[in-house]
C-alpha cells in the first residue's frame, strides 16, 4: 500500500511539473517584449504581384507599436511590416492588394511560408515573432462569389461591402478590417462557399468602444469619442475590453457538438504541439493513476474476503428469512 501511495504521489508530482513548464513556455512570448520589435513579411508568389498596400493593416491600440507598412517591394514580390509588437493584429486582405498575371488562378487568401499552397492560414493573426506568408493561389474552376460586411450590431454599415471569388467547396478564411472606436466581435471568419452565392455572407460584427478605464479609482475614467455623438454617463458604462474570438465558422451551427470539441483538439494539437503533449501526458497520467487505484482496491477487496469467507456473504438461512 505504501508503495502504491509513492509511486501515485510521483507520478503526479511529475504531471504537475510537466504543466508547470508548459506554463512558463507559454508565458514567454519570446525575448522581452516590451523592447523587441518584430517583422512579418508577406510574398506575393508565383502567379501574382503586390500592387498596394491597401489590403494590410495592424490593430495597434494596445501596444501603440510604431509599425510600418512598406510599399511593394522587388517589383511586387513582396511587402514587409516591421516595429510591430508582440499582440499587434495583422490583417490582411490578399485580394485587394495582389493583381494576378495569370488567368487560370485566382487568390485564396495567405498561407505561412513552408506550406502546402492548398493550405489557407488565418487572415488575421497576432504577432508573436518573426513571420514570413505566402499568397495562396487556386486554379480556377466552378467560382462562384462570396460577400463580406461589416456592420454594428443594430445592423448598421461601418464599412462597405466587398465582393469575392473563390471555387465551390473552398472554405476561405477571411479577416476583419479595423474600425477606429470598435472592437470586431472575432478577427476571423470562415465557411465553406455553397453553389449558392446566396449562402456565401461573411458578417463581421462590431462592438462599440466608448472609454478606457485608468487608475485604481473606478471613477477616474477617460472618456474616449463615441462614434454616436453620445459622451453621457450611460454610454459610458464601466465596459471592460474582451479580446475578439480568434476564428468563428459560420458552419458549426449545423454541426453536432462532438465533430466541434474535436476540430477544435485538432486545431489545438497543429497550434501548439508542445502544450497539446505537456496536456496529453497530465490527462493519461492521471487516468493511469486512477485505473491502478481501482484495480488496487479490488485487489485488497478480494484478498480480504479470501481470509474471511464469511465477510461480505450471507447464509442460506438468512437468504430465506
Amino acid at each position: 500500500m505504501k508503495k502504491f501511495k509513492k509511486w501515485c504521489a510521483a507520478l503526479l508530482l511529475t504531471c504537475m511539473a510537466v504543466l508547470t513548464g508548459l506554463q512558463t513556455v507559454a508565458a514567454a512570448p519570446g525575448g522581452n517584449d516590451t523592447e523587441y520589435t518584430y517583422t512579418v513579411t508577406f510574398y506575393a508568389g508565383n502567379q501574382g504581384r503586390f500592387t498596394s498596400t491597401n489590403g494590410i493593416q495592424v490593430d495597434n491600440h494596445k501596444t501603440e507599436s510604431s509599425y510600418k507598412i512598406s510599399s511593394p517591394q522587388d517589383g511586387g514580390d513582396k511587402i514587409t511590416v516591421t516595429g510591430l509588437k508582440y499582440g499587434d493584429i495583422v490583417s490582411v486582405r490578399a485580394q485587394s492588394s495582389v493583381s494576378l498575371q495569370k488567368s487560370k488562378y485566382y487568390i485564396g487568401g495567405i498561407r505561412e511560408s513552408g506550406q502546402d499552397n492548398g493550405t489557407v492560414s488565418k487572415s488575421a493573426f497576432k504577432v508573436e515573432g518573426d513571420r514570413e506568408y505566402v499568397v495562396a493561389y487556386g486554379i480556377k474552376g466552378n467560382m462562384v462569389a462570396y460577400t463580406v460586411h461589416y456592420v454594428d450590431e443594430e445592423g448598421n454599415a461601418l464599412l462597405e461591402s466587398e465582393t469575392y471569388y473563390g471555387a465551390v467547396g473552398d472554405r476561405p478564411v477571411i479577416a476583419f478590417r479595423y474600425v477606429d472606436g470598435y472592437w470586431p466581435q472575432t478577427y476571423n471568419l470562415t465557411k465553406q462557399l455553397s453553389a449558392n452565392e446566396a449562402d456565401n455572407v461573411f458578417t463581421f460584427v462590431y462592438t462599440p468602444m466608448f472609454l478606457d478605464v485608468e487608475g485604481e479609482d473606478e471613477e477616474e475614467v477617460v472618456y474616449v469619442e463615441d462614434p454616436n455623438g453620445n459622451n453621457d454617463d450611460d454610454a459610458n458604462a464601466n465596459i471592460e475590453e474582451e479580446d475578439p474570438s480568434d476564428l468563428i465558422n459560420l458552419d458549426e451551427q449545423d454541426v453536432p457538438l462532438a465533430y466541434q470539441l474535436m476540430e477544435k483538439v485538432i486545431e489545438f494539437a497543429k497550434e501548439k504541439p508542445l502544450e497539446f503533449m505537456g496536456l496529453s501526458v497530465l490527462i493519461l497520467g492521471l487516468l493511469a493513476a486512477l485505473i491502478l487505484m481501482i484495480i488496487f482496491k479490488r485487489k485488497k477487496k478480494k484478498n480480504e474476503d479470501e481470509a474471511d469467507p464469511n465477510s461480505g456473504t450471507e447464509s442460506k438461512e438468512e437468504k430465506n428469512e
